[in-house]
């Protein structure tokens, strides 16, 4: 009896060790890499600091990842999958950032940079198509801390991916971009509004320049000066869709662009769709743009003599003088050809002086016609921004000072002068340059509409001159508004 009672309690407390024994193991279910600890103490984190294109097609990640109580022996790793125009990266098909074997202390952290060819993405030569609209997308990220056959896991951290397309800004006549004379805010208004376009536009300050592509950043704020003031408009037109086609859009990975057009750079953007198909452009905005011809242009070039004496007469008061320095500037290097196409398409005068016009009141613009009859390209989105507030030119008639003053009492009245009466405002109310029938396009019989290939009438900004629109914060909302899309 007494043996068969010793041999029980022999055989109770081997079970009662190998219980203890196993024991540890079930306490730990995710033992497994394939199990990972989802709270511990050894639980890792993982933050997407930036994300950016560079050199054209690849896209830059920069990661940091913290991996507390970390010891000799562990690994460390970080996974991630994303979308992006269609092609999916996941845990098995994108490149994978593994870290074996690093020694560190408590809340050790990892800054990391994966690099994407888009161009080349799994190695094995498959491409992510182009960009046509701006990109926001999510990257999800998860990081691993393996030690003692345990697998520690951050848990999916989601953060967000925004590459947007460039924004062009193409200006208008007889302007440029020396930020000394064009003082502009627009793009300093994108930058702080959508932190995607902050990478590098040239400068710092509140302007726009930049037409130099000359580093190895996405491009997402430039400018386009185009060559000639003095050639038609088509050459214009030329000039930059073959810029945005071989010097832009190589240094991006983006199949198209935003335009923003302002006064003849909308006549100019709107030809260069019509020889390029419209190909490579998103959307076009058309900040004070004179789709039916501009009357102070017009008045400005039909006259030998308004340009020289209204800057001359110093009794005059706020005048724009360096906008009209530029204009004189502009016309007296030649025969400038695209002037002449920005001459109105309707009536513009009647009593002008027949001894002081270069262009006669019957003057037909027949590019202007030809073309608005080409019309909207059906894959591009069109706006007009518009301000309807200050005088356009008026049609001439009969008034108390048309014999002492002709053309130039004209003149000072759209530039806001006081105490001058007695102009018809016959072309209704516009942006003291171009008349808001002509921003609008409302002699065309283009389609209204908010698709492609329609007129989007936008905004009307008020009271705004011609020159201010992009010192306007209504005008640089609207603008971020229209371009920011899905940002």
């Amino acid at each position: 009896m007494t043996y068969l009672l010793l041999k029980f309690n022999a055989i109770l407390w081997a079970l009662i060790l190998f219980s203890a024994l196993i024991t540890p193991l079930h306490a730990a279910p995710y033992a497994t890499p394939d199990a990972p600890v989802a709270s511990s103490i050894k639980k890792p984190s993982v933050t997407l600091v930036s994300s950016r294109m560079s050199g054209g097609h690849t896209l830059t990640l920069a990661v940091t990842a913290s991996f507390p109580n970390f010891q000799l022996g562990d690994q460390r790793q970080i996974r991630f999958a994303f979308e992006l125009n269609g092609t999916t990266f996941d845990y098995k098909t994108a490149p994978q950032l593994t870290i074996i074997n690093l020694t560190g202390f408590d809340g050790v952290t990892v800054r990391k940079i994966i690099r994407i060819d888009l161009t080349n993405w799994d190695g094995k030569g498959s491409r992510v198509n182009r960009f046509e609209e701006n990109i926001h997308t999510f990257v999800i990220f998860e990081a691993f801390t393996t030690s003692g056959g345990q697998k520690y896991s951050s848990g999916v951290t989601e953060s967000q991916l925004v590459i947007p397309l460039p924004v062009v800004h193409i200006h208008g006549m007889c302007t440029d971009l020396d930020p000394d004379r064009v003082p502009h805010k627009l793009f300093d208004s994108l930058k702080q509004r959508f932190p995607s376009y902050k990478e590098d536009d040239g400068h710092s300050g509140d302007f726009f320049a930049h037409n130099m592509l000359t580093t190895n950043e996405y491009p997402t704020l430039v400018s386009f000066d185009y060559p000639s003031f003095k050639e038609p408009i088509s050459y214009d037109g030329q000039s930059f869709g073959n810029w945005i086609q071989t010097e832009l859009l190589p240094r991006t990975y983006a199949a198209k662009v935003n335009i923003v057009a302002h006064s003849m750079g909308g006549i100019i953007a709107r030809d260069m769709i019509t020889q390029f198909s419209g190909r490579f452009v998103n959307r076009l905005i058309l900040v004070g743009s004179p789709s039916e011809g501009a009357t102070a242009i017009a008045a400005l070039r039909g006259s030998n003599w308004l340009p020289t004496q209204i800057i001359a007469d110093t009794l005059i008061p706020n005048v724009h003088r360096t906008f009209l320095a530029s204009i004189r500037r502009c016309m007296l290097e030649g025969d400038d050809e695209n002037a002449r196409e920005m001459c109105p398409t309707f009536p513009w005068y009647s009593n002008y002086p027949l001894g002081d016009r270069t262009i006669p009141s019957d003057y037909r613009n027949f590019f202007l016609e030809y073309l608005n009859a080409y019309g909207l390209d059906p894959g591009v989105y069109y706006y007009t921004i518009v301000a309807s507030d200050g005088a356009a030119i008026p049609h001439l008639h009969q008034t108390t000072l048309d014999g002492l003053w002709g053309p130039k009492e004209t003149f000072i009245l759209q530039m806001g002068v006081p105490g001058l009466t007695g102009l018809a405002s016959e072309l209704g109310p516009g942006d003291g340059c171009v008349p808001l029938r002509s921003q609008l396009a409302s002699d065309t019989n283009w389609p209204r509409g908010s698709g492609p290939g329609q007129l989007n009438n936008y905004d009307d900004v008020g009271s705004v001159y011609h020159t201010a629109y992009f010192n306007d914060a209504r005008t640089n909302q609207d603008i971020g508004n229209i371009v920011g899309q899905g940002l």
